[in-house]
């Protein structure tokens, strides 16, 4: 559900971004008829990108001064990525970088190329951008380049998902009193996309207010509207579903004249969400179809999610079972996928980042390299001293270098740990554990000693989350994990295989002695659940034993005989241990 979530947030900016971050820049040009159209092609950029073009056509280039053909092939490159030749684009901004363009058209341009990248998700060059810009920005003189370069890194910020540092560098701004209030509420919006994600706890109705009402008069309708969205999304996690549907119902009309996807998609889902929590189940039910009958599946595919769990529980509650089944499972696929896009989106970024460290540090040892083959050639001609010097230059080098490999290959060891760590509790992930348990099999194989599997999973799980919530349910795994982890013997394995389910893979055990485990931590489970957890659930798991002796030494098949019997444990009531054996399966407690 965290993936999910942060699938609407990163939406929801780019849908909002997408619309007002190419504000308006003042006069760049020199007041001429041709600068004068100039300035006003750049006004309509991307309001109105048609005019733009147009406005472009008739100006004579010859009689624009140097600084503003450069704005001039800024703008062309710009309708180019509007209408969709994205490649063109970005090669004619690349071409904007160079220290022969002025310095305001340098700066815009490499502000564009960040926005650009992060929308194309081309996070390598969008990485590179970004750190160029940064090493640029306090040399910006002209107060509004400054402010879309200060917007551009805020929008690449939360889509790359660093909302933390999204936060922390919208932050200072918000008071700035040398920036205008179009830009301040653009900065407010921006850091109340980074806040929701990172801590919605720190907001208040104050922060709320005081945020809309230095924004009302901005002239920016799309950024009150996106605002408002957060404040609506805000009280409906607090519980106030009512104060929820007045802020969104008195926005709704305002949305649906602008009619861009990706916002009516995040105001229908919201208005679906809010009055299925006041219990109007009828509205839900309108504004969940609307989501799932138009055309949102590309600009928001997130809001699906809520649309289809909405509508299956609705005609749960009308007994239409069939129809609640069929919503269940589009719930259930497309809330998968989400997750899937967002992990890999994850894994992308962190190449990325990894591409530019390593690019960097590969830029810096060739810079040194070469400046080694100066000195070394210069040694031929200098005094003995010289040669000492260099001598230690070399051991400085060479402790940097040694350095420099230390440092990678403890990054390396990092990331290695975090693919193969189940995130939320700690412990091996399927792949991992699968991995591992092979090759402890064939070991115990060639040693001839037993071994055994214990698969196990928590009792009405999805019950938890229904009621309780998500976080509940994570706290619900994390307590069974560690119940379960303290009974284990050192040499034992266990991971996470599932949503709630786990394996504890025993080495030079018998199913006698795999039986014996397994009842501690099936009692281990239901005790810590009473002690630990807040909430008046009962926590209890069933659980599931195969040996070497029934399944030979064979990973799939000790799997299948655990789950098996798993199974067969889930049949009998829940909350026992059972063991499997090839005729019949007996229960042994």
């Amino acid at each position: 559900m965290d993936c999910i979530v942060a699938m609407r947030y990163w939406i929801k900016s780019i849908a909002i971004c997408c619309l007002i971050l190419c504000c308006p820049l003042a006069a760049i040009a020199q007041n001429t008829e041709d600068a004068v159209k100039l300035e006003r092609s750049f006004d309509l950029r991307s309001a109105s990108p048609k005019e733009s073009i147009a406005l472009l056509n008739e100006i004579d280039v010859n009689n624009l001064s140097k600084k503003e053909r450069d704005l001039y092939q800024y703008l062309l490159n710009y309708s180019l990525f509007i209408s969709g030749k994205y490649e063109e684009a970005l090669l004619g901004l690349n071409n904007l970088t160079g220290n022969e363009v002025s310095a305001d058209v340098r700066h815009l341009a490499m502000s564009s190329l960040v926005g650009m990248y992060a929308a194309a998700r081309n996070w390598t060059l969008g990485f590179k951008s970004l750190e160029s810009l940064l090493n640029e920005i306090n040399s910006i003189v002209d107060l509004r380049v400054l402010e879309q370069a200060h917007l551009s890194i805020m929008v690449f910020y939360n889509q790359s998902g660093e909302h933390e540092l999204a936060a922390q560098y919208a932050y200072p701004q918000l008071n700035d009193s040398k920036y205008s209030l179009r830009f301040t509420c653009a900065a407010s919006m921006h850091w109340l996309t980074a806040q929701v994600k990172v801590d919605i706890s720190k907001l208040s109705e104050q922060t709320f207010s005081d945020i809309i009402e230095k924004c009302s008069n901005s002239g920016e309708p799309v950024l009150v509207t996106g605002i408002d969205a957060f404040y609506a999304e805000y009280n409906l996690q607090s519980g106030n579903p009512d104060k929820a549907l007045a802020i969104l119902e008195s926005n709704i009309e305002l949305v649906e004249q602008i009619a861009y996807p990706p916002i009516s998609a995040e105001y229908y889902q919201l208005l679906a969400q809010s009055h299925f929590a006041a219990g109007n189940f009828d509205e839900a039910n309108r504004y969940a179809e609307r989501l799932v009958d138009g055309d949102f599946r590309n600009a928001n595919p997130a809001a699906l999610v809520t649309a289809y769990r909405v509508l299956s529980t609705n005609a749960e509650q009308q007994n239409a079972l069939g129809q609640a089944l069929e919503y269940l499972k589009k719930y259930e696929k497309i809330k998968q996928l989400n997750i899937d896009q967002e992990k890999a989106k994850s894994l992308n970024i962190q190449r990325a980042k990894l591409d530019a460290v390593e690019k960097s540090n590969q830029i810096a040892l060739l810079d040194k390299e070469n400046a080694l083959l100066r000195a070394e050639a210069q040694l031929h001609e200098e005094t003995e001293f010289s040669r000492l010097l260099m001598i230690i230059l070399l051991t400085l080098l060479l402790t940097g270098v040694i350095f420099w490999i230390y440092r990678k290959r403890r990054t390396y060891a990092k990331f290695r740990k975090m693919a193969q760590t189940d995130d939320l509790t700690g412990i091996a992930n399927r792949r991992h554990f699968t991995e591992q348990a092979n090759s402890v099999i064939k070991y115990c194989q060639n040693t001839s000693q037993p071994i055994s599997f214990i698969l196990f999973d928590l009792d009405f799980f999805k019950s938890i989350n229904d009621s309780y919530g998500h976080q509940v349910g994570d706290d619900a795994l994390k307590i069974a994990v560690d119940a379960a982890h303290k009974c284990c013997r050192q040499n034992d394995l266990i991971g996470r295989l599932g949503g709630e389910e786990f394996g504890i893979l025993l080495p030079s055990c018998t199913s006698a002695m795999a039986i014996k485990l397994a009842e501690q931590c099936r009692e281990a489970i239901e005790s810590a659940g009473l002690n630990e957890s807040k909430y008046d659930f009962v926590l209890t798991a069933s659980f599931g034993i195969a040996d070497s002796n029934q399944s030979e030494y064979n990973w799939e098949k000790l799997f299948a005989c655990a789950d098996t019997a798993l199974y067969e444990s889930k049949n009998m009531g829940r909350n026992r241990v059972v063991c499997y054996e090839n005729e019949p399966i007996l229960e042994r407690l």
